[in-house]
């Protein structure tokens, strides 16, 4: 993992765009080590699905204060 988020800093990449499945789970804890990293996150909605909470939630209840935003088709 190190590796890669060397690799993204080198070519000084700021904002990482994150999908997937368990949007409560997965997805959460990549935005959670991204974020501790120094990156700002975009969270395609439409694309990541939840187990137990909705990404919408997740982002909501855990994210709130940092730089992470949801988009979707219509706000792309």
């Amino acid at each position: 993992m190190t590796a890669f988020i060397e690799f993204l800093k080198t070519p000084q990449v700021e904002t990482v765009t994150v999908i997937g499945v368990a949007a409560d789970y997965c997805v959460g804890w990549a935005i959670e080590g991204l974020v501790a990293r120094g990156f700002g996150v975009t969270v395609r909605e439409h694309l990541t699905q939840g187990i137990d909470r909705q990404i919408w939630q997740v982002v909501d209840e855990e994210f709130a204060n940092l730089p992470v935003r949801l988009t979707s088709p219509v706000n792309t």
